[in-house]
């Protein structure tokens, strides 16, 4: 649960720090999503939401979640990397 909290907290930290909007829109909106699978995840294994087959991310190998989930923290990555440049209006 820690590390889920930290991943949450460091793409949201991502996101405050891109220069692009399109990067911060992205950050927050993944950030979100991961957000989303973990709570629906957990909830289910409690018992507290019914049952739908929303993977773990990262631990549940789901195939199309699995390569969602990676390519989306690759995208992350590359927003962090490129937090420098501005896509200008021009």
């Amino acid at each position: 649960m820690i590390l889920y909290i930290l991943l949450i907290i460091r793409i949201i930290s991502i996101g405050f720090f891109v220069r692009s909007f399109f990067a911060k829109l992205y950050c927050f909106g993944f950030a979100s999503a991961v957000f989303l699978y973990v709570f629906v995840n957990i909830s289910m294994v409690l018992g507290l939401l019914p049952i739908v087959g929303a993977p773990l991310p990262i631990m549940s190998y789901g195939g199309s979640s699995m390569l969602s989930i990676m390519l989306g923290l690759s995208i992350v990555m590359s927003c962090k990397i490129y937090r420098q440049d501005q896509i200008s209006n021009y």
